[in-house]
């Protein structure tokens, strides 16, 4: 069975390059690489519960680990801007978020939000599939999860 789901994954394409899929994904222009060495994120702010600081670590590691495997692309990123509307790590939490690769930037309600849009963009780059012209956008298809 899992097998299966990811030669599915394998074959489906770019917008099943992401799991789970976000609500939209738009995929145009040349291919992007990132720069394995001087890759980082850039936050616009700091919660005092550490949540985005150990995303953005976490997501690092993977995207540059990702980034050694990947082959030479026309351009690269090697600055990724978190903007993040809400910093407080509060119950409740918008966790929308939009990324586009043009102006490479992850623009979010919440730092849960932002981890979200940084799980996005490590997927992208793991599968190969970051392009100039990407632009993602997501959010819960709820407001509540749970019962």
């Amino acid at each position: 069975m899992a097998a299966h789901f990811l030669r599915m994954l394998a074959i489906a394409g770019v917008a099943d390059a992401v799991w789970p899929p976000p609500r939209s994904i738009s995929h145009a222009g040349d291919a992007s690489a990132v720069d394995a060495q001087q890759f980082r994120f850039e936050a616009t702010c700091e919660d005092d519960a550490g949540v985005l600081r150990r995303a953005m670590a976490r997501y690092e590691a993977i995207v540059r680990a990702a980034a050694t495997k990947a082959t030479a692309a026309p351009s690269t990123v090697a600055v990724v801007r978190v903007v993040v509307e809400d910093c407080a790590a509060a119950l409740g939490a918008d966790t929308s978020y939009d990324y586009a690769i043009a102006n490479a930037t992850i623009s979010a309600a919440s730092v849960f939000g932002a981890a979200h849009g940084l799980e996005t963009f490590a997927q992208l780059v793991a599968a190969g599939e970051l392009r100039r012209g990407t632009v993602v956008r997501d959010g819960p298809a709820f407001a509540w999860r749970g019962a």
